[in-house]
């Protein structure tokens, strides 16, 4: 599987808009936030652009009635973004230790954007979410199979996710079910864009 290229990527120009970042529970306040483990010590809630939360405010209401959105991840810091990846790169070597660190990086950075690239990665910029949908007592939809081939269930619930996120303007990385942006690098070139709208953003807890 191949993911975006980080040369045309780093074709397209980034002019910010300038537009703030804000708490998703303000603007999304039925929307479910599920951190991710590493993030649990530190935050209580996850900040994304001010568009992206009051996009997916309005996606909420192509949902059926029994199910709501869970919010994974959105904006991270770059300090944390280097760490995450240079994690995985350590887990990568262990499980192919055969392997050379060209190949290695390169099917890292399907995976997770590596942060020294020379664009920020799309979830430094606060336009990307990680997000599944629930039923509204917080669990989750199946997403995810254990065998290669997904199941007709799997497969149809995740399509709604892709379905309905494209419906209000998002786009899709399609190695990841669970990622979609608005406004970074990865959007622009998914719409054939020469210039994304958001970059790195600073935000101080």
């Amino acid at each position: 599987m191949k993911g975006e290229s980080i040369k045309n990527l780093k074709k397209i120009k980034i002019r910010d808009n300038g537009e703030s970042p804000v708490d998703f529970k303000k603007v999304c306040p039925k929307i479910i936030i599920g951190l991710i483990p590493r993030r649990l010590k530190k935050e209580k809630s996850l900040y994304a652009r001010k568009t992206v939360t009051k996009m997916l405010k309005k996606a909420q209401r192509f949902l059926p009635k029994c199910y709501q959105f869970k919010i994974i991840d959105a904006w991270r810091p770059l300090k944390e973004q280097r760490k995450y990846y240079f994690q995985e790169l350590k887990k990568l070597r262990k499980k192919h230790s055969n392997w050379s660190e060209s190949p290695l990086k390169k099917e890292l950075n399907k995976w997770v954007f590596p942060p020294d690239a020379g664009i920020p990665p799309a979830h430094c910029t606060g336009g990307a979410i990680d997000l599944t949908i629930c039923y509204k007592n917080g669990r989750s939809l199946p997403m995810e199979g254990k065998k290669a081939k997904l199941s007709p269930k799997i497969l149809k619930n995740r399509q709604l996710l892709k379905n309905i996120m494209e419906k209000v303007g998002f786009t899709h990385y399609s190695l990841e079910w669970w990622h979609f942006s608005y406004g970074d690098s990865g959007w622009a070139l998914r719409k054939n864009r020469k210039t994304a709208i958001y970059g790195q953003i600073h935000l101080n807890l």
